[in-house]
């Protein structure tokens, strides 16, 4: 059994209510945005929710992910972004 997605085009409106909240700019670097990342993979049972989503810059999501390096391990990068999330809940 795979992941489910969601349909498309209600997964396009989140994309966007997220690009908007993160102000189009990436949230670790401040950079451009032009990903939208999950917090917790997809993968690995993270959901399709703007509390599991952030905007980052296209560096940013590879060292999310691992491709390239980072000084911080993939945990960290998941706390801070988690961090992120929780603070723009406060208001």
């Amino acid at each position: 059994m795979g992941v489910r997605r969601m349909p498309a085009a209600r997964y396009a409106m989140l994309r966007r209510a997220v690009y908007e909240r993160d102000g189009r700019a990436c949230v670790l670097c401040g950079g451009c945005g032009a990903h939208i990342h999950h917090i917790v993979f997809r993968s690995q049972g993270g959901k399709d929710t703007a509390d599991n989503l952030v905007t980052l810059c296209g560096g940013c999501h590879e060292r999310a992910h691992g491709v390239i390096r980072s000084r911080y391990t993939q945990a960290q990068i998941r706390e801070m972004l988690a961090a992120y999330i929780k603070e723009t809940q406060r208001g």
